[in-house]
């Protein structure tokens, strides 16, 4: 697995005043310095279907805006990438010139790949598109086919009427 950090599994995440690794639980600010140790909050899952079954949200390890928030990165990630469609590893450099700040990441995935005999060039991998997200609407900008797999699928009864915001 290649390393990065001093992690071979974890979640990494960059922002404008350092960075963070969610596995080890440390924050460091831009010039690498250590600035917090935190703790997890063990199994969320379980910690959830607790805290339903006691009726009693402050048993939960985040607030539920937190939880909202955090999964919704991921959903938009899993929506980009089932909107996506096939691209060679020239098609994808491409495309992220327009986003240089990801052409790192870009290229510890393709170490990642190798490392698990993967050859980007002789297959393809998915592309998504990038999804500008209206924050305060929590809808996709001129996406309406992402609006619609962020919305779900209902079955009768279980269905969740249409919002208009």
């Amino acid at each position: 697995m290649p390393n990065f950090r001093g992690e071979g599994v974890g979640v990494n995440v960059e922002c404008e005043g350092g960075s963070v690794s969610l596995y080890r639980g440390l924050a460091w600010d831009k010039e690498g310095k250590e600035v917090k140790k935190f703790t997890g909050g063990g199994d969320h899952f379980a910690n959830f279907i607790a805290a339903v079954r006691q009726g009693d949200p402050k048993v939960l390890n985040a607030g539920i805006l937190v939880g909202h928030v955090s999964t919704a990165v991921c959903h938009t990630g899993n929506i980009s990438y089932r909107l996506g469609e096939k691209a060679s590893r020239k098609e994808m450099q491409a495309r992220l010139q327009e986003v240089p700040v990801f052409l790192p990441v870009f290229e510890r995935f393709m170490e990642h790949l190798k490392a698990h005999e993967i050859d980007v060039d002789a297959s393809t991998v998915t592309l998504g598109p990038w999804l500008d997200v209206d924050t305060e609407r929590e809808r996709f900008r001129k996406n309406k086919e992402a609006n619609r797999l962020a919305r779900g699928f209902y079955r009768e009864p279980y269905t969740v009427p249409e919002v208009t915001v």
